[in-house]
């Protein structure tokens, strides 16, 4: 489904011709103008940027890269939250890993949530953030992309042709301050996020 997982199933030593066919979303399904699904949910002030955040809470994903990011992100940025979406085996590790950061009512952990109501998540939501580098195409990036969200991302060749440096976001090496001054950009540049998404 990637370029990825080409280069690496040829690393391996695969010499059969190799098709990338990759993953897709109906882009349509994502385009809402219903808002403040995420501010109501969560109680967060509708004046106040919200950090999306999608996947599987695993060990994999590398959620506490992210929520040290984001420790960065709000000692520059008083008003900002980050949403993070998804369920799985890590996740009460993740919400201890939160509180042990002091981020208090600033995360908020939604577990999974109703496939009719993903695409109201990302209208609700200003700049989409990952962290995980063990990707093989995410569908998540396409699904915020449909909705016109602007990214930061760690690096990582998964994204190639879907997040374009520069263009529609930001891929950074995994590095806290790198991270959260692209972030921090974004939530200071609307026209900047306007533009990206």
């Amino acid at each position: 489904p990637s370029e990825k997982m080409k280069k690496e199933l040829v690393s391996f030593g695969t010499k059969k011709p190799i098709e990338v066919v990759p993953n897709f979303v109906y882009s349509e399904k994502f385009v809402t103008s219903e808002r403040n699904f995420l501010h109501d949910m969560c109680n967060i002030p509708k004046t106040s940027p919200i950090l999306l955040s999608v996947g599987r809470m695993g060990r994999e994903k590398n959620f506490p890269f992210l929520l040290k990011a984001f420790k960065k992100v709000i000692e520059t940025d008083s008003t900002s939250h980050l949403v993070m979406i998804g369920d799985g085996e890590e996740i009460d590790s993740i919400k201890s890993y939160a509180d042990s950061l002091k981020l208090g009512t600033r995360v908020h952990f939604t577990g999974k949530i109703q496939q009719s109501d993903i695409a109201k998540a990302y209208a609700d939501s200003d700049i989409f953030v990952f962290s995980s580098k063990t990707e093989v195409h995410p569908m998540v990036v396409l699904e915020a992309a449909s909705a016109g969200l602007p990214f930061v991302v760690v690096k990582d060749y998964c994204y190639k042709n879907a997040i374009i440096d520069g263009q529609n976001g930001y891929q950074v090496p995994q590095n806290l301050n790198d991270f959260a001054i692209k972030v921090i950009y974004l939530l200071q540049n609307k026209q900047k996020r306007l533009a990206f998404g």
